[in-house]
């Protein structure tokens, strides 16, 4: 985990998010701006962008180290199989890489979206300063409970997600799984958060292999049986096929991990195990990020199919 050397304020915090939002504006307004004007204002994103990352980067890695690779992610990758609309980078923007079949400043409208989820997770860390700094290094060292954790925030964890899922069905899951979890019903959270990572990992493969013909239909429905595959079997689908699905490898690796800990035969649920899960059991599996992933995943590609 990455330190920061000088005190973290909200006031600063805030600041950097008014600068995001400029250099949002600058990537949005790019389409209107001519040959001449671009390449300026294109070098104003640059120079703007690169400060911002670096303080923003280390504030991320300090408040919430969860996130940081995810952050990280965002501006560059060396998992990836190429470079498409869903692989795209900040650093590839920087560096001038331009995406095939697109017109020039579609790539400025892809990195508007890089950033705008960096700017999200900055200010989601930010909710967890309180008025007063502090090194959360030196507090992890002085805390020997906590020495251990390969990943701990100050948030108070009293949800494990905390998104809005748009769909009336999966927000009402959404509540009992955050309800159950609270309670400390922690075989009935880790039950129906699988079922709903379930159903989203489903949402997602629709959308990449449309249920047009029985040969796609069969990755995620099982035809004679006339019901939908299960997590176990979705995983292997996923990692069997995992160079067909266009998104970043980092996030598919992430969310395999979360897939085959959550898998029956290794669940703390499961016959071949007498323990119950208990909170930090469920806190370990990230289904938080799972989901969220998982939704960014289905939102891009729907977005795809409509343009």
């Amino acid at each position: 985990m990455e330190r920061t050397t000088a005190k973290i304020s909200k006031q600063e915090v805030n600041e950097l998010l008014d600068n995001g939002y400029k250099l949002l504006n600058i990537l949005e307004q790019n389409y209107a701006w001519n040959s001449k004007e671009y390449a300026r204002n294109r070098s104003r994103f640059i120079s703007g962008y690169t400060k911002w990352y670096k303080r923003s980067k280390e504030i991320i890695c300090s408040l919430s180290p969860d996130r940081c690779k995810r952050f990280q992610g965002l501006f560059s990758t060396n998992k990836r199989s190429g470079i498409n609309e869903y692989t795209y980078t900040i650093q590839d923007y920087i560096h001038g890489v331009y995406l095939e079949n697109q017109v020039r400043n579609y790539v400025d409208e892809v990195t508007s979206k890089r950033l705008k989820e960096q700017m999200e997770m900055l200010r989601t860390a930010s909710s967890r300063l309180n008025e007063f700094s502090f090194d959360l290094e030196s507090f992890v060292k002085i805390n020997p409970i906590y020495s251990n954790r390969a990943s701990f925030t100050t948030e108070k964890t009293n949800q494990i997600i905390d998104i809005d899922l748009e769909d009336e069905h999966y927000n009402s899951l959404k509540t009992e799984i955050n309800s159950s979890f609270r309670t400390g019903l922690f075989i009935s959270t880790f039950l129906l958060s699988r079922k709903l990572i379930e159903n989203l990992l489903i949402d997602v493969l629709r959308h990449i292999y449309p249920p047009t013909k029985d040969e796609n239909i069969s990755i995620y429905y099982d035809i004679r049986a006339q019901d939908f595959r299960d997590l176990n079997l979705l995983t292997l689908t996923v990692t069997e096929r995992k160079s067909e699905i266009p998104f970043d490898d980092d996030v598919l690796d992430e969310i395999l991990l979360t897939l085959e800990r959550m898998s029956l035969e290794n669940s703390p649920t499961s016959h071949s195990s007498i323990g119950i899960p208990d909170r930090e059991d469920i806190l370990s599996y990230r289904i938080g990020d799972t989901v969220e992933n998982l939704i960014l995943m289905k939102d891009a590609l729907k977005q795809k199919q409509s343009l």
